[in-house]
Order: C-alpha cells, then structure tokens, then sequence
C-alpha cells in the first residue's frame, strides 16, 4: 500500500468512530489528517502500525478526544444524530408505502382494462341492384 492508502485508511477508522459528524469534528480530523501527512513525509516507508505507534489506536485516539468534550454537548449532538436517522427512516418508509400503493392502483387498473371486453359491432349495409 502506497502512503496515500495508508493514511485514507486510519483517518476513515477514526471518523468510523466518532458517533457524529460536526465541523468541531471535522476540524479534529483536517488536523489529524495534516499531522499525519507530515509524519508520512518525515519517513521512507510507511505502514499502518507505525501510524498506530505515534498517533494511537483509532479508537483510543476517539476516546480521548471525546473525553475532552463537554458531556452535554455530546448528549446533543448523539440525540439529533439519532433523530435524523429516525426521521430518515420514516421518510424512506413512507415513500416505499406510497411507491407501493401506487403501483398496486396501476396493476388493478390494467387488470380491469385486460378484463372490459370491448365489443364492436360492424354493420354492413349493401344496397340491392336494381332490375
């Protein structure tokens, strides 16, 4: 794995950890991200334990971030993030309910249209030759 690999791998470990995205997180991360492309420069050859060694273990990393945070600030951000998934459920759900009820209504459609039986009835009028 080249470096650039390397590095995607244990920042995306650690934002897998962090239980919500915000720009405070997203700030922690910028700078992970830049303190470890510059310890990425500093050595020949990379690998993901040597990044584990200086930086830490992601979720240990995560844990003391976290740790450092207020514990309200935290309830809130964990309790909106579990409302939007909920909310997003509730939208998906609904939208696959109404997906379904429409094409139940076309399908019982067709099946009326398959069952009218359209009758037609040609007439053919001819006159008679005259004598």
């Amino acid at each position: 794995m080249n470096k650039d690999n390397i590095i995607k791998r244990y920042i995306k470990e650690i934002r897998k950890q962090l239980a919500y995205c915000d720009i405070k997180n997203e700030q922690f991360l910028s700078e992970l991200q830049e303190e470890v492309t510059a310890f990425a420069e500093q050595t020949d050859s990379l690998s993901y334990e040597q990044l584990i060694e200086q930086f830490g273990v992601p979720s240990e990393l995560v844990e003391d971030y976290l740790a450092e945070e207020e514990p309200d600030h935290l309830k809130k951000k964990v309790q909106f993030s579990g409302n939007i998934r909920i909310v997003a459920s509730v939208i998906i759900v609904v939208a696959v309910l109404c997906c379904g009820c429409y094409i139940a209504s076309l399908y019982n459609t067709y099946k009326e249209a398959k069952e009218a039986i359209i009758a037609t009835e040609v007439i053919e009028i001819r006159e008679d030759p005259v004598e």
